[in-house]
Parts: C-alpha cells; structure tokens; sequence
C-alpha cells in the first residue's frame, strides 16, 4: 500500500526483508505495528541470501571461549542454537509454506580451523549440548564427495525460500494488525516528546510516521541519518 497521509503507531519496522517479518510478526500479537521499505517485500539483502539456514555463529565455539571465556561462550552458542530451532518449529506451526526442510550442513577444514580444529570444535559443541560430529578425510569423500581435510557435521539446520518466508511472516502480522507501506523511504527521524517522528520521501518531503519505537531492519543498507558509533575514519 502506498502512504498518503501522517500516521501514528506504537512501532515502526523500517525494512520489509527476512528479519522485518520476523520482528514485526512477534510485536503485532501486542502492539500497533507498521512496517515500510523503500522497495518492497524481499527485494534488498533477503533477496540475495541463501536457502540455508544456519545456527552456527561467526566465531568458532573453540575460539569464541578464548575471547570471553567458556561459559559465556557456550551460552552464546546455545542461545544461536535455540533461535534457530525455535524459528523452524514457529515457521512450522505457522503453517507457511516456504519449503522449509531439516537439513544437516558441513563446515569444512580452511584457514580458521584445519582437520584437527575441527576434531577440537566438534568435541567443545557436543560437550555445549549440541549436535555436531567431526567428518575424516575418508568419509566424507565416501559420503559427500568432497576431497577436503575433514569437516564439521551439523544436523540442526534447514532449508527455506527466505522470500517465502518473508512473505508467509508478514502475512501473520497483517492478519493480526500491522500496516505494510512499500515503497516508501525513510529519510530522517527527530524526537517529539515521547514519540519518535520518521519523516519519508524521496526529493520532496513525504508524510510522517509518528512511533513510540523505531526498528531497523535495513540488512547492510543503514539508512543514511543513523549516526555511526566510534571513531570517525
């Protein structure tokens, strides 16, 4: 839907990709919520990612607990892998029909961890409670045909169209609410009060968006008038 006038809501959601639908589906079960992208449903970064989804954070679990220690290593690891069970059995239970299928993934020996890395990681996972298991050269030639080292077996991951996915999600927050503007392009925000105002538009000013909260949900394109942290370069 286009926007033609000022509006109010509780929240504003500023990308429609993958992580706008998600956050938007979870708030519109309590709060007014509205969603707008300068494109439209899908078509920045969650349109170029890939069909797999993955758990696993950046930083392997092994090298992570040298960085903030064990513990909190190991919750960060738990908690990535239960956000990403989590998001299959809603996606699920949603009954949105985007291809969603259990699928294990492999890591393979390089740079970050060689064969024996590997054999490391798979033991600090399994003792973290999740389940992966260390693949030798053999088997996973045999198995995968795959002429590397060895490799890391992951069995909690999925396939998905994340454009499905995207879509199926922001359905569920219109059916309880929520109000999708696209396109249309944030260009400024200041404080009102209590209130946040977004202004929209493109070379000429366009209406207002008034919220309590802003979100952004913009992938790898941070809107222009969000100020950056940290020394400027």
């Amino acid at each position: 839907a286009s926007l033609a006038s000022d509006i109010a809501t509780e929240v504003l959601v500023i990308g429609a990709g993958v992580t706008g639908a998600l956050v938007a589906e979870a708030l519109s079960e309590r709060h007014r919520v509205v969603v707008i992208d300068r494109r439209g449903i899908a078509q920045g970064s969650t349109a170029a990612s890939t069909a797999l989804g993955c758990y696993e954070i950046d930083t392997p679990l092994v090298r992570l607990a040298q960085m903030i220690g064990l513990d909190r290593a190991e919750r960060a690891w738990r908690r990535a892998h239960r956000a990403g069970v989590s998001l299959a059995q809603r996606t699920a239970a949603l009954d949105i029909a985007c291809g969603l299928a259990p699928r294990a993934s492999l890591t393979l020996a390089g740079d970050v961890l060689n064969a024996d890395g590997l054999a490391e990681e798979a033991a600090a996972r399994r003792a973290a409670g999740l389940d992966a298991d260390y693949v030798a050269r053999d088997a996973l030639h045999q198995g995968y045909g795959i002429s590397r080292e060895a490799a890391l077996r992951v069995m909690d991951d999925f396939v998905v169209d994340p454009r499905q996915l995207t879509a199926g999600y922001l359905r569920q927050a219109e059916s309880r609410g929520a109000r999708l503007f696209a396109p249309v392009e944030a260009t400024g925000i200041s404080a009102d009060r209590d209130r946040l105002i977004v202004t929209t538009g493109g070379g000429e000013r366009g209406p207002t968006i008034a919220a309590a909260h802003v979100i952004y949900c913009t992938g790898y394109e941070l809107p222009s008038f969000v100020r950056m942290r940290g020394p400027k370069r």
